[in-house]
């Protein structure tokens, strides 16, 4: 009689074995661990188990002789699993860990001495593909400073206690969705090259992402389409995340998420415009330093409109202003967008930074005020207006006269001055021109103005 183990579904470390569920290949549906034959069963729980796959306890607490293993059973049992991950990976075959009831903080590249009295890590180790999923590790992980050169299976895994990844480089695909991190994880300058799934999983402690480079898409959204969620899993909080100095080369989305503090993304790269549609977040969300460089792709004027509308409920001023800004350039950007709200849509972007900016529309002002001054200088003349008007300070006089009582060329009092000629037209043309614009511009100013230093 085999061991009993079963992950409850099938899956495969390769696409073309998961309807071969006796392939070296798939995992899920049966106990892998071939080095245990019938006499290493143990009975627990109704069913026989391999000393690997066998439960430290059962739903009613009651503590299987695994939670009883002293240190050299602890060892030996340690010894045979890296034999195990030796031998795999000697043969470049995946590394079924499916379903594994750790008794200890695992270390992956851990070496075991021939008298079992001492083990050291071994860093930097290369693994083929690897599955831990349905696994329970009730004292950690300690994954760091390795490098899967395939895919990495997590589904619906267990991390009792600190969970650390330092370093570790993930080429292939990495599925973590479904899972339980109870204490801390840390993914400190990790970098992930294929795509990578947070989804569903369980942060219950911090979560720590300083430095990491995530090359494909990411998702740590609450919900997915994907099942086989474990029932303790898909807890919609998450605690104190960090991602300072991160990038993001591919799209993130974080939707329907809780963060309980946080989260950081100061100084973080977003090639693509991440999405937090239906999240919460923190009153110290912190996005100082962060770089978003994308305001063309699909979608991007929806994802920085719902940022600008979180940080606007939480009265974040300077967040919500950013993110405006960038949500009127991906909206500009829309090949649907009318050409007429493009171009007034890019005037407003380089007069006032969509309104961020106080000071360069009164610097515009400046400049074309002094524009149109020389146009006077020249008009006047031509125009037949009074001679004051020709002095130096005549010439300002006037000039200042169109921004202060605009249009007031157009009024009778200026008729015995004009010319009938069309240099008396083309004065009054520059002039109404000059004066809307000081009024748009002067508008625009204290727009600004009261946007940067409004109190409610």
């Amino acid at each position: 009689m085999p061991c009993q183990f079963n992950l409850g579904y099938g899956n495969s470390f390769e696409p073309s074995a998961i309807f071969d569920p006796m392939s070296e290949n798939s995992f899920g549906n049966r106990c892998q661990f071939e080095q245990f034959s019938e006499q290493d069963l143990i009975h627990f729980s109704g069913k026989y188990w391999c000393p690997f796959h066998l439960p430290l306890s059962d739903l009613n607490g009651n503590s299987s002789s695994k939670a009883a293993w002293d240190f050299m059973c602890q060892s030996l049992m340690g010894s045979l699993l890296a034999k195990y991950v030796d031998e795999r990976c000697a043969a470049n075959k995946p590394i079924d860990l499916t379903g594994l009831m750790h008794w200890d903080r695992l270390t992956l590249s851990m070496r075991y001495s021939p008298d079992l009295h001492g083990a050291s890590s071994n860093p930097n180790r290369s693994f083929p593909s690897i599955s831990i999923e349905g696994a329970k590790f009730p004292r950690g992980v300690d994954f760091s400073q390795c490098n899967f050169t395939k895919n990495f299976h997590s589904r619906n895994t267990y991390f009792g206690n600190q969970a650390d990844f330092l370093g570790s480089t993930f080429n292939g695909s990495a599925n973590f969705s479904g899972s339980v991190f109870e204490r801390d994880v840390q993914f400190n300058q990790c970098k992930f090259m294929a795509f990578t799934d947070f989804s569903g999983v369980s942060f219950r402690g911090n979560v720590n992402f300083f430095d990491v480079e995530f090359s494909g898409f990411v998702s740590f959204a609450l919900h997915v389409q994907m099942y086989f969620f474990s029932p303790s899993a898909a807890d919609d909080s998450i605690r104190n995340a960090m991602f300072m100095r991160s990038r993001f080369e591919s799209g993130v989305i974080f939707n329907d998420r809780k963060f309980l503090s946080g989260p950081n993304f100061s100084q973080t790269e977003f090639h693509v415009a991440p999405e937090f549609h239906n999240c919460q977040l923190h009153q110290s969300a912190n996005f100082d330093g962060a770089k978003f460089l994308d305001v063309s792709s699909e979608g991007s004027d929806r994802a920085y409109r719902t940022l600008k509308l979180v940080f606007e409920a939480l009265g974040s001023r300077d967040e919500q202003a950013m993110f405006f800004v960038l949500e009127q350039k991906a909206r500009a950007m829309k090949p649907s967008t009318p050409t007429s709200i493009r171009v007034f849509s890019d005037l407003y972007r380089d007069i006032s930074d969509y309104g961020q900016d106080f000071i360069s529309p009164l610097v515009v002002l400046f400049a074309f005020s002094v524009l149109c001054a020389a146009l006077y200088w020249w008009l006047i003349p031509l125009a037949v207006m009074k001679d004051a008007h020709q002095t130096f300070f005549g010439l300002i006089t006037f000039t200042v006269e169109q921004m202060a009582r605009p249009f007031t060329i157009w009024s009778r009092s200026y008729e015995p001055t004009l010319s009938e000629s069309g240099f008396a037209f083309v004065l009054r043309l520059i002039s109404t021109i000059h004066a809307l614009a000081s009024l748009g511009l002067i508008t625009v100013s204290l727009l600004a103005l009261r946007r940067r230093f409004k109190l409610e």
